[in-house]
């Protein structure tokens, strides 16, 4: 799955509330470090974090942080994914937290060559994954190019108004049938909150569980 929005529509929040239920979860971090990432999660969560922002171990970091040494170097990067996911095993939860960070360093047909290589691994290991682009960030040629590798497409956005924000989610593209294309969410203190069959509807579309 392809998650696109813009800084702050809710990408991170929208990924917490659909993982919640994954036994495994590997994060791919591009635009935040190990520790930023782990303290979005309950203490004990099964957490695996590739950090590709940070450059350097630190005394925060877990035996659970990967950190690549050089993340401009996109082999590094790959090398650290796959090294993890092979000591994860099968069946977990993949997160690329964000594609745009690795379009900061590396041409975007590098990138997409990268995204297939991840996507064939993914399905490999009877993996879910979930991959975020930021909105407008970059050519309109490259986001259509990097948006028509998946087969399931969401999008999230804040609509303002004298009334305050509106968030929305739509979805662009499914690989099965959903019958809510659009749909109101809110964030609250304690999560996410949006209609119970929404929740089903993407925890079937990334086949969890």
């Amino acid at each position: 799955m392809l998650l696109k929005g813009e800084p702050g529509a809710g990408k991170t929040r929208l990924i917490l509330h659909i993982t919640r239920k994954c036994d495994k979860i590997v994060w791919v971090s591009t635009l935040k470090s190990a520790e930023k990432v782990r303290s979005e999660f309950p203490k004990g969560a099964n957490l695996f974090v590739v950090d590709a922002h940070t450059w350097e171990r630190r005394s925060v970091h877990t035996p659970k942080d990967i950190i690549v040494q050089n993340p401009i170097n996109l082999n590094e990067v790959s090398l650290a994914i796959n090294k993890t996911l092979g000591a994860v095993g099968k069946k977990y939860c993949f997160i690329l937290d964000s594609i745009s960070g690795l379009l900061l360093y590396h041409k975007p047909q590098n990138i997409i060559h990268f995204l297939r290589g991840v996507m064939v691994r993914l399905d490999d290991d009877d993996a879910s994954g979930i991959f975020t682009l930021t909105k407008n960030a970059h050519e309109k040629e490259v986001e259509v190019s990097i948006t028509m590798l998946f087969d399931n497409v969401l999008e999230v956005e804040n609509e303002f108004s004298e009334k305050g924000v509106r968030r929305i989610m739509k979805v662009i593209k499914a690989s099965k049938y959903i019958e809510h294309d659009m749909v109101e969410f809110s964030i609250e203190r304690d999560g996410i909150k949006f209609p119970n069959e929404i929740d089903d509807e993407l925890i079937d579309l990334l086949e969890i569980g």
